[in-house]
């Protein structure tokens, strides 16, 4: 199965990506930054630069038969600031 997935590079993201390639899935990653990806991910994993816009999006999601998404607001590491709580709550109603 091709799976398509945001947030690869992050904390869950990371320790995903290698279960599924061992499961034989292939794996296209949306990223902001080809380079880290390929570095923290490996070579086998096909990336998709954000800045590819719509189109390259599109084209991902053509190829894929599902689609993880982990992108999103870190929990972890910083502090929960009021403004930081509302951010991450809004960010969960959408």
């Amino acid at each position: 199965m091709r799976v398509l997935i945001t947030g690869a590079t992050g904390f869950i993201g990371r320790a995903l990506v290698p279960i599924l390639r061992r499961e034989g899935h292939q794996l296209i990653a949306l990223v902001r930054s080809e380079e880290r990806a390929r570095s923290l991910l490996g070579a086998e994993v096909e990336t998709v630069a954000l800045s590819s816009g719509a189109h390259g999006l599109k084209q991902a999601l053509e190829r894929s038969d599902a689609v993880v998404n982990l992108a999103g607001e870190a929990i972890m590491g910083g502090r929960w600031t009021e403004t930081r709580a509302e951010r991450l709550s809004r960010a969960g109603c959408n």
